[in-house]
């Protein structure tokens, strides 16, 4: 089910109208604001596209900065693992600096998943 970025602006505070080309697999993609400062045991940091190229794919974290939101006041490792009870439909990866692995989400997934991204607010 999709769901009209003003409704989900309106329900959530996310700022998801930011630009007509806002939630396209580019502007997700080219965005300048992902945090990388880790080293990656396996995966890609940021975004990373489906072996088909038609979906994009984002952690948690890459998620809300995309969206203009702050991660740190979620509890986004929390989050993940209720987003991952959903879906199998993941791109893991995994940070040498933390003992566990992270998953990647399709961007649509995560923008329908917006009322249970909100409750891991701190």
């Amino acid at each position: 089910m999709k769901y009209s970025r003003e409704r989900l602006q309106a329900q959530s505070g996310f700022n998801i109208t930011m630009s007509e080309n806002h939630g396209t697999n580019e502007d997700i993609n080219s965005f300048k604001g992902y945090f990388t400062n880790y080293t990656l045991e396996y995966g890609k940091h940021g975004p990373e596209f489906s072996n088909d190229g038609k979906n994009i794919y984002l952690s948690v974290y890459h998620f809300l900065q995309y969206e203009g939101k702050d991660p740190s006041q979620y509890k986004t490792k929390d989050c993940g693992g209720a987003l991952s009870a959903l879906t199998n439909d993941v791109i893991p990866c995994k940070y040498k600096e933390f003992d566990y692995d992270f998953n990647k989400y399709q961007y649509q997934f995560l923008i329908e998943k917006i009322d249970l991204i909100e409750t891991f607010k701190r």
